[in-house]
C-alpha cells in the first residue's frame, strides 16, 4: 500500500554525527589495560587480535537499515570521518543512508583524530552524536563538544565506566526507534570517566 503524503511527513528524519575509534577494544584482548597507547595497534597485530569496533558499528547500521526499510524512519544522514573512522563501514549501507565525510583521517589514527573529527562534525547540524569506542574515546569527544550536544556511545572499548554508553548496539537502535516514534527518551547529564592507564598499571 502506498503511503500518503501526511503519513510520510509524520516519519522522522535524522542526521547523526559518527566517530569510530578503530583502536577501541584492542587493549583488553592484547593483555593491556586499555587502548590509549600508540603501541596498542602494533601489540594487538603481533598477538593476532582484531578490532571489534567495526562489527559493533555494523550491527547498529543493520538495525537502523531495518528502521528505514520498514518505513519507521524516513531517512538517516551520517556526518562522519573518512576510512576506518566511519566512512568505510557506512559505505556498505550507501543505498540506504546519506553519508557526508567531513574529515580525512590518517591511516594510523590517534586520539587527536577523534578530537578533530568531532570538531568538524560539530560544524554541521546534527540530532545526535554517535561514537564507537570506550572511555578514552568518550573523553576525547567530550574535550571538544563539552555539554553542547547529546551523545550516545556504542560500546566497544576496554574501559566503559562513563554514563554515555548504551548497553549494547541493539540498545542504540532501540533508542533511535523510540525517538522516531516520539516515545519518551530521557536526556540527562552523565559523567565521563577515564582512568590513567599508566597510573593504573602501577597500582594507583
Amino acid at each position: 500500500m502506498k503511503m500518503s503524503t501526511d503519513e510520510s511527513m509524520s516519519r522522522a528524519s535524522f542526521t547523526f554525527g559518527l566517530v569510530l575509534n578503530p583502536l577501541a577494544g584492542l587493549g583488553g584482548p592484547s593483555g593491556l589495560k586499555g587502548s590509549d597507547a600508540l603501541s596498542t595497534a602494533g601489540i594487538a597485530a603481533a598477538r593476532g587480535v582484531e578490532a571489534k569496533a567495526p562489527e559493533r558499528l555494523k550491527s547498529v547500521l543493520e538495525g537502523l537499515k531495518e528502521l528505514v526499510m520498514g518505513e519507521r524512519v524516513a531517512s538517516i544522514h551520517f556526518v562522519c570521518a573518512s576510512g576506518q573512522m566511519g566512512a568505510d563501514i557506512c559505505a556498505d549501507f550507501s543505498d540506504v543512508f546519506d553519508i557526508s565525510v567531513v574529515y580525512q583521517s590518517a591511516e594510523k589514527t590517534e586520539a587527536k583524530d577523534t578530537c578533530i573529527a568531532a570538531s568538524e562534525i560539530m560544524k554541521h547540524s546534527i540530532d545526535l552524536m554517535l561514537f564507537v569506542g570506550g572511555d578514552g574515546t568518550a573523553r576525547d569527544i567530550y574535550s571538544v563538544i563539552g555539554e553542547t550536544q547529546c551523545v550516545l556511545g556504542i560500546p566497544a572499548g576496554v574501559k566503559m565506566h562513563s554514563g554515555v554508553f548504551a548497553v549494547t548496539p541493539k540498545a542504540v537502535v532501540s533508542v533511535i526507534e523510540s525517538m522516531a516514534n516520539h516515545r519518551l527518551v530521557a536526556a540527562r547529564m552523565a559523567e565521563v570517566r577515564d582512568i590513567d592507564e599508566l597510573a593504573f598499571s602501577q597500582g594507583r
